[in-house]
């Protein structure tokens, strides 16, 4: 009986759960499969599973859907690692495009906090490995004396102060009280990675800039400690701590829906009275 509680449980999950297994986000490659959603706060981006058409509802009213309704059954939509969002019914045609392909490279699909569902350009950072910055090498753990609201996303503008973190499956990002920046894994047991900025500051947060770096600051003098060497052109980038335990920050914004999407094709709006 436990096996078999285990397994419902299993297909329930894979029910709600994108391939990515990420609750608000999807990864270049991976797809949203019929009647699977993502979630953020009050908000569902959905492939429905009666008409083809994926859905943006906050809570039970619908403002926007793709013009596809009655185009397939057993539809998907799938993002590229072109950067295009499609979706393809079950003779694998393609029955919407959000015409938004590019060069190959990491792009990320991401369900934000204010309703948005954001299509960001190619990673621009990534840390580990890759990294040319730093390493875990002299971290020193020190312990949080504060409980942080769980999110996996840094978004240009905001910041991580003393103590705060990203959290995703067993990894945390922590912008410790010794002024160093930490990823760890299992549960701060151990470490990926770190600034190496161990107490040159005091009350330090770290701040992903508008123009794509991320930048560790003193908190008292606000003079700049360490930072990720990735500045470039003004824009919406966003950094996110991912399951797989990768810290990434993607380019600026590709597609945005509802607010501004490219004027070169058709959009049904839906609002439910």
């Amino acid at each position: 009986m436990a096996s078999l509680g285990m397994l419902s449980a299993a297909l329930l999950l894979g029910l709600f759960l994108p391939s990515s297994m990420a609750n608000n986000v999807l990864f270049g490659g991976d797809r949203l499969n019929t009647g699977e959603s993502l979630r953020e706060g009050n908000f569902k981006f959905t492939m429905m599973s009666d008409d083809c058409t994926l859905v943006l509802n906050d809570n039970d009213q619908t403002v926007w859907s793709s013009p596809t309704n009655g185009l397939g059954n057993n539809c998907f939509a799938h993002l590229q690692t072109n950067g295009n969002l499609v979706i393809r019914n079950d003779k694998d045609q393609v029955v919407w495009s959000s015409n938004t392909a590019g060069e190959e490279g990491n792009y990320i699909l991401v369900l934000q906090n204010d309703g948005s569902v954001v299509i960001f350009g190619r990673s621009i950072w990534s840390i580990p490995p890759g990294s040319n910055t730093a390493t875990s090498k002299g971290a020193v753990i020190v312990k949080r004396g504060r409980s942080d609201e769980s999110t996996n996303i840094l978004y240009g503008g905001h910041k991580l102060r003393t103590d705060e973190s990203l959290k995703e499956g067993d990894y945390t990002f922590v912008m410790q009280s010794d002024c160093n920046l930490v990823l760890y894994a299992n549960n701060n047991n151990q470490v990926m990675w770190s600034s190496q900025t161990n107490d040159l500051g005091s009350r330090c947060f770290a701040r992903m800039q508008t123009d794509g770096n991320l930048v560790i600051f003193d908190g008292i003098n606000f003079n700049k400690i360490w930072d990720s060497n990735t500045r470039g052109p003004e824009g919406k980038y966003i950094l996110v701590l991912q399951r797989d335990g990768h810290v990434v920050i993607y380019g600026s914004p590709i597609l945005t829906i509802p607010n501004d999407e490219p004027t070169n094709r058709k959009i049904a709006m839906v609002t439910k009275k």
